[in-house]
């Protein structure tokens, strides 16, 4: 069976295995509709195969803008409906389960940066949003167990606090592409926190009504 790759793979050691395992073509998203056609053109044409596809030339998505403590905390401030007050933490490393990820992608689809909470801040930012009753919040930090309407709250934080990542200098897409509950030790996520080249934030959420918790954003070179 012959076999084309649509992928955004960009590291050329694995495009180059790729080809020599005898794959038609490798196009690299994101793609033109005159590169996908050029890739299928000898496919269905009287057209030879040519021996060897080589790789796009690779362009480097730009860094996301690491976001500044005074900006989240005023895009809060004009998004809830319960105040909480942000202060800077130290580096926090998640060990308590569940967190909260949401993971965003620039022009290329890879994942550029992520915002993370611990299940407390999940709940009190959550519970801001639309003025949960604190007794679901504390049911819910017991059981840690995070409720549907405060994973979909947090989810619609986490898009509007992507727009933080833009930098007006480059035009570029910025876009929540997966929110995600993680209930068991996730290695990547550990590894990629305390990665070389990371830009980290790490802040401590304080609500009067919902209490306190942890919330970090990173931004992937």
């Amino acid at each position: 069976v012959k076999l084309g790759l649509i992928t955004t793979e960009r590291a050329k050691e694995n495009v180059e295995r790729a080809n020599n395992a005898g794959v038609l073509f490798v196009v690299q998203k994101p793609f033109t509709v005159q590169s996908l056609q050029e890739a299928l053109l000898p496919i269905f044409s009287d057209q030879p195969l040519p021996e060897r596809v080589e790789q796009e030339e690779e362009s480097i998505a730009p860094t996301f803008l690491l976001p500044t403590m005074p900006q989240v905390q005023d895009l809060l401030n004009r998004l809830l409906s319960v105040k909480v007050t942000l202060s800077e933490g130290g580096a926090q490393s998640f060990e308590s389960l569940p967190l909260v990820a949401g993971l965003y992608a620039g022009p290329d689809n890879a994942t550029r940066a992520i915002w993370v909470t611990d299940i407390r801040g999940a709940c009190a930012l959550g519970a801001s949003l639309t003025i949960i009753p604190s007794s679901e919040v504390f049911t819910s930090l017991r059981s840690r167990e995070i409720p549907s309407g405060i994973f979909d709250n947090l989810r619609e934080i986490y898009t509007i606090l992507g727009s933080l990542f833009h930098r007006e200098d480059i035009q570029q897409d910025v876009h929540l592409s997966a929110a995600h509950i993680i209930k068991k030790p996730n290695e990547k996520l550990k590894a990629l926190m305390v990665s070389p080249g990371v830009q980290r934030l790490d802040i401590e959420i304080q609500s009067e009504d919902y209490g306190k918790g942890l919330l970090s954003s990173l931004v992937v070179p």
